[in-house]
C-alpha cells in the first residue's frame, strides 16, 4: 500500500492505494528479463540483434569475443564502426531487404578475424515489434571453421584412397 496525507488546520485526509499488483507485475517483468538474458548468454551461439540502420541493439559475450571488445561497447555501435565499409554496406543492404520482406535466411560466410579466417553458419530471423512491424534481425552464428577443415581433410583422404585403390 502507498499512502499520502494532507493536513489542514482541522482535518487530516489520507488516501490509500493498493499497489500490490503493480509491484508483482514489476517483479514478474524483472524475472522474465533475467531469464531472457540468461538464455541469450548461455545459448552456446553468437547472438546479435541489428536494427534496419545497422545498429547493434543486443550482443551476447560470444558475439563480442571476435571483436575483442566487451559487449557493452558494441551495443549501440554501427556495423560501420566494427566492419570494413564494403562488408558493412553488403550486410546492411541484405538486412534491410530481409527486414522488408520478413522471414529468415541461413547461410555460411567467412570473415578475417584477429585469430585468422573463420567460417560461420549464420541464421538470420526478422523480429517484429508489439504492433507486428518488422524492425530488426536476430542473427545467430556458429563457428564451423574446424568442421569445414575436417570435412576437407576427409574429402582429400577419400580422394587419395580412391586413387590408390584404382592404381593397386
Amino acid at each position: 500500500l502507498a499512502a499520502t496525507s494532507a493536513l489542514d488546520e482541522k482535518e487530516c485526509h489520507i488516501a490509500l492505494v493498493d499497489i500490490t499488483e503493480r509491484m508483482q507485475s514489476r517483479d514478474s517483468f524483472r524475472q522474465s528479463e533475467f531469464r531472457y538474458k540468461q538464455l541469450v548468454e548461455n545459448s552456446g551461439t553468437s547472438i546479435v540483434i541489428i536494427d534496419r540502420e545497422g545498429i547493434y541493439r543486443l550482443v551476447n559475450n560470444i558475439a563480442a569475443k571476435p571483436f575483442g571488445r566487451p559487449k557493452e561497447e558494441i551495443e549501440g555501435s554501427s556495423m560501420f564502426d566494427l566492419l570494413p565499409r564494403n562488408t558493412a554496406e553488403k550486410y546492411l543492404e541484405a538486412n534491410r531487404s530481409l527486414i522488408d520482406s520478413g522471414g529468415h535466411r541461413e547461410y555460411e560466410d567467412t570473415f578475417t578475424m584477429a585469430e585468422g579466417q573463420k567460417t560461420f553458419l549464420i541464421v538470420d530471423q526478422v523480429l517484429q515489434d508489439d504492433h507486428g512491424q518488422n524492425y530488426a534481425i536476430q542473427s545467430s552464428a556458429i563457428d564451423i571453421t574446424e568442421r569445414n577443415h575436417a570435412e576437407n581433410e576427409l574429402r582429400a583422404s577419400e580422394e587419395r584412397f580412391s586413387v590408390a585403390f584404382r592404381q593397386g
